[in-house]
C-alpha cells in the first residue's frame, strides 16, 4: 500500500526537491542537471520524484514560481510599511527587487539561456502573470499615495500599476538578453536602463531624474567586464 503524506508533508518534500534543483541548477546550469542528479542528491527513487513532478519542465516551473513566492515575501513588508511620501516608497520598491535579483544572480544567469528559448514562452508568461498579481495592488497603493501628494499625474492608478510592472518586467528581460550577448557596448546598456527610466516617470508624470531604475553598481554586476570598462 503506497504511503500516504499529509498535505504539509507532502508540500515539504516537494520543496526539498525545488531548493534542491535550484542549488544543482545555480551550479551546473539547468541543462546540465538531470533528473538523475536531482535524485542522487536527495537519494530518492524515480518514482517519488514522478510523484511530485511529471517532467523536467514541470520541475523548472516549480523552480520560477517559487522565486516568485520570494518576491512576494519581500514586498510584502515593503509596502505595508506606510512611512516615508510615495516617491521614496516607489523607490524602496524597485531597489528590494534589484537587491533579491543581485542576491540570486547565480541562479538567474543559469536559467536565462533557458528561459528566453521559445520553448518557455508560455513560462514567462505565466511568470509575469503571478508577478503583477501578486504586485499590482500593493504598487497601486504606492501610485494612490502619490496622487494624493501631487506628486504622480496618474488617473488610474490600478492600471498604471499594471503597465509599470510590465515595464519592470520588460525591463529585466531586456537587460538579461543584453547579459547573454558576447558582445555589448556599455552605451547599449546605459540607454536601455535610460528608456526604460524615462517611461516610468512619464507614466506617473513625475520629473526627469527623480526616480532611479536601477544602480550602475548593481547593474555592471550583470556584466562580464571582458574589454569593457564595466
Amino acid at each position: 500500500m503506497p504511503r500516504i503524506l499529509r498535505p504539509e508533508q507532502h508540500a515539504a518534500k516537494r520543496n526539498d526537491i525545488v531548493q534542491t534543483a535550484r542549488h544543482l541548477v545555480e551550479s551546473k546550469g539547468y541543462e546540465q542537471v538531470s533528473i538523475q542528479d536531482v535524485l542522487d542528491e536527495l537519494g530518492i527513487s524515480k518514482g517519488a520524484f514522478y510523484h511530485y513532478f511529471d517532467s523536467k519542465p514541470a520541475l523548472l516551473e516549480a523552480i520560477v514560481l517559487s522565486m516568485a513566492d520570494e518576491v512576494r515575501d519581500l514586498l510584502e513588508p515593503i509596502t505595508r510599511e506606510t512611512n516615508g511620501d510615495a516617491v521614496f516608497r516607489l523607490q524602496q520598491f524597485v531597489s528590494a527587487l534589484v537587491t533579491w535579483k543581485a542576491s540570486q544572480r547565480g541562479l538567474l544567469l543559469a536559467l536565462m539561456k533557458v528561459w528566453y528559448s521559445d520553448d518557455n514562452a508560455l513560462l514567462r508568461h505565466k511568470m509575469r502573470q503571478a508577478v503583477t498579481s501578486i504586485a499590482a495592488p500593493k504598487m497601486a497603493g504606492i501610485i494612490r499615495q502619490g496622487i494624493h501628494e501631487g506628486v504622480f499625474t496618474v488617473s488610474c492608478p490600478d492600471e498604471t500599476a499594471e503597465l509599470l510592472l510590465c515595464l519592470l518586467q520588460h525591463s529585466a528581460e531586456a537587460v538579461g538578453r543584453l547579459a547573454l550577448s558576447s558582445c555589448v557596448a556599455k552605451m547599449r546598456v546605459e540607454n536601455t536602463v535610460t528608456a526604460y527610466t524615462e517611461a516610468i516617470q512619464r507614466a506617473l508624470g513625475m520629473p526627469k531624474g527623480s526616480f532611479v531604475l536601477v544602480d550602475r553598481r548593481s547593474l555592471y554586476r550583470w556584466f562580464s567586464s571582458g574589454d569593457q570598462s564595466y
